[in-house]
């Protein structure tokens, strides 16, 4: 009788459940669990094609376009996160730091790279699309930044 009183403790009951859990999930075969890439897309909602925000599509020459831009804001000035994709023009893969991308304003003004200790520049692949995030610092208000890349000029609009 007093062997059983061990199950009266809440935390042997967890630990049976949690270690049966662990039982039954390493127990099922790759075709019972999901791949991410079968499944198919959720419609959120059966808005018209009018209504539905436009994107530009990408022609055929644009290699390299804009995917994204953040701003925020710091003390002294703002940080610009300028998410790039596409692959290189010349078909090699090209680390984007300030030897390969030049930034400037919509005056003309040089836009520097934003100082990370540690960190490592983003890089485009050039025999597959890629994503690569270039962050600069911009220490007075504008509105556009221009990133000059292998002969390219990528227009980045950046948000209120």
């Amino acid at each position: 009788m007093r062997t059983l009183i061990i199950f009266k403790r809440i935390e042997i009951w967890l630990l049976l459940i949690v270690m049966i859990g662990l039982i039954v999930f390493a127990s099922k075969t790759p075709e019972e669990i999901a791949d991410p890439a079968d499944l198919e897309p959720v419609v959120l909602s059966h808005e018209s094609d009018s209504m539905a925000p436009q994107v530009p599509a990408e022609s055929e020459r644009d290699l390299v376009v804009v995917e994204k831009v953040d701003v925020r804001s710091a003390q002294e000035g703002r940080i610009v996160e300028v998410t790039l994709f596409g692959t290189t023009p010349k078909g090699n893969e090209v680390v984007l730091d300030d030897s390969t991308v030049i930034a400037k304003t919509e005056g003309g003004k040089p836009v520097g790279f934003f100082f990370e200790p540690f960190r490592q520049f983003g890089s485009l692949a050039g025999d597959e699309k890629s994503l690569a995030t270039v962050k600069l610092w911009l220490a007075e208000p504008s509105q556009i930044v221009w990133l000059e890349f292998q002969g390219e000029k990528l227009k980045a609009e950046l948000p209120e």
